[in-house]
């Protein structure tokens, strides 16, 4: 067997299949089991010896943040990629303190996630763009025809800035690494949460918040 040897562990079959038929697609990927709890993923790490493994957080038996301790520790050079709903730093800090070495959202596309297995075979980290690691948050900023301030993340105040320079969705997906289309979706829930109907807004609001000059 060739390529990279990988091990996927979610309760929800949907997505399971979902990512088995992604993966079983690259023909430098090797999927080795699909399985539905921690306890199994860990057993078949054991017997399989993949180079990684790709596991949910909520699963009977053995949630995956117990998994990811126990495969860190007796594994020391597998390579884990937590893909899950949840997208709170605490969340994520817990599982990189286990042994995590990426941590990914179930609503990315299937570039990002590909993108997040090669950065982390190439022996980096890779933590969805949603968040960022030391800060919640990168200020407040003033909604026109709003009293009330809103708040938005650093990874939000750069795509904004982007956006302002006048870059497209894959220039600014090159730029920092991420997918057009996770771009698109920044994008568009930022023109939901500054309440703008199109680029312009956004353009309006960067600069008459100093995010460009």
């Amino acid at each position: 067997m060739t390529g990279t040897k990988i091990i996927i562990a979610d309760d929800h079959t949907l997505i399971l299949d979902g990512i088995k038929s992604m993966l079983e697609k690259v023909p430098e990927y090797s999927l080795l089991a699909a399985v539905d709890n921690g306890r199994e993923l860990v057993a078949k790490t054991r017997i399989l010896q993949p180079d990684l493994v790709i596991t949910d957080i909520d699963m009977p038996v053995m949630d995956g943040n117990e998994a990811v301790k126990i495969l860190h520790k007796e594994f020391p050079g597998l390579k884990i990629l937590v893909l899950t709903m949840h997208h709170e730093k605490s969340m994520y800090l817990k599982l990189k303190a286990s042994g995590a070495h990426g941590y990914i959202h179930k609503n990315c596309d299937k570039e990002e996630l590909f993108f997040a297995i090669q950065q982390i075979l190439k022996g980096k980290e890779y933590i969805s763009s949603e968040i960022q690691p030391g800060e919640t948050g990168s200020g407040n900023y003033r909604v026109e025809g709003s009293s009330v301030p809103v708040e938005l993340t650093k990874r939000e105040v750069e795509i904004l800035g982007l956006i302002a320079e006048g870059l497209t969705n894959i220039e600014i997906g090159e730029k920092l690494f991420i997918s057009h289309r996770t771009v698109d979706s920044h994008r568009t829930n930022l023109m939901r949460k500054l309440d703008v109907k199109n680029i312009a807004g956004l353009i309006r609001f960067a600069y008459s918040n100093g995010i460009v000059n």
